[in-house]
């Protein structure tokens, strides 16, 4: 949807342009534009109207992308049109809430990713958030709870005092049958992952899980990266002979963890960590110094929001397998 930043107002006839592609599509009567089958990747989406100031911004579209995007006009005045300004944008803060559009209330706990600075944090019990040093200018914030429909929005950042970005998260079809019991099964399934933690840490090695506020916060695109940069984990490709790309050196042996996904046992290992985005994932497990990894994703998480599973005991196999 393309909007008029100073009334709320769906803006018609706005070119959309979409690059690489050289797609092209303009708004209706109420603002709203539609692309079909573009696929993933990254793309740069141009937006003009005249009377407008002219919109630009790179967006990388992954698997789950809400689908939605908010692209705010700024109405130009006329007398300026002949004034150029060049300016340097300076990093701000950048506060926000996130609320859900049926019943108005405040959404604690959503995780908020702004794009372009590739880093992200948490709603805080209130539904509100702040991120740090975000760059001035057009930017696309991601939004994303379980139960509710993703939603990225694009907003003008411009650090003013009292600039409040708010975002309404649509409930889930399920969410509406009672958010009560869908709150205590998600508790549920993390005081399970908590408990077999608890079970391994008994054993000889090191274990560690990774919240989505630390996934979030750290800045690394996928999983594989996450997991190299940012824990006691040390990647490094599979010597010759090994069925996967990327390994973990550990006590100067050099082999192929043990992966699971979703409690779904990882053939490609490490490899297959690197085609999820940390935004897609909601915690990251670490056994035995590194030679068993689980990670688990919103989608999974979701589910058992619906309906709790149980959980496959830590391997703990020795290293190397």
């Amino acid at each position: 949807m393309v909007y008029d930043v100073a009334t709320g107002d769906g803006i018609s006839g706005a070119t959309v342009l979409l690059d690489p592609q050289q797609r092209r599509t303009a708004s209706g009567g109420d603002g709203i534009f539609s692309m079909d089958g573009v696929p993933s990747g990254t793309y740069v989406i141009s937006v003009t109207r005249f009377g407008y100031e002219a919109w630009r911004l790179t967006v990388k579209l992954t698997d789950d992308f809400g689908g939605f995007l908010e692209i705010p006009l700024t109405p130009r005045p006329l007398l300026l049109d002949s004034v150029t300004v060049f300016s340097t944008p300076q990093p701000v803060r950048m506060r926000g809430i996130v609320y859900d559009v049926v019943s108005g209330l405040a959404i604690p706990g959503a995780a908020v990713l702004v794009g372009a600075e590739g880093h992200g944090v948490l709603a805080d019990s209130s539904g509100v958030f702040l991120v740090e040093d975000v760059t001035a200018g057009p930017q696309v914030v991601s939004i994303k709870q379980i139960g509710y429909e993703a939603k990225a929005v694009a907003v003008a950042v411009t650090g003013r005092e009292g600039e409040v970005v708010e975002v309404g998260l649509t409930p889930k079809p399920f969410m509406l049958d009672g958010i009560t019991a869908v709150a205590r099964n998600i508790e549920t399934m993390e005081t399970r992952l908590r408990s077999r933690l608890g079970s391994a840490s008994v054993h000889r090695g090191l274990f560690r899980a990774f919240d989505k506020e630390a996934l979030l916060s750290s800045g690394a695109e996928t999983g594989l990266e996450f997991l190299d940069r940012h824990t006691f984990v040390r990647t490094m490709p599979c010597p010759m002979g090994e069925s996967a790309h990327f390994c973990v050196a550990r006590g100067g042996r050099v082999g192929e963890p043990t992966v699971y996904i979703d409690e779904v046992y990882a053939p490609g290992g490490l490899d297959a960590l690197e085609q999820f985005p940390t935004s897609a994932l909601y915690l990251v497990e670490v056994f035995s110094s590194g030679s068993e990894i689980r990670a688990y994703t919103y989608d999974f998480m979701e589910r058992t929001a619906r309906r709790p599973v149980a959980l496959i005991p830590a391997l703990l196999w020795r290293w190397p397998r």
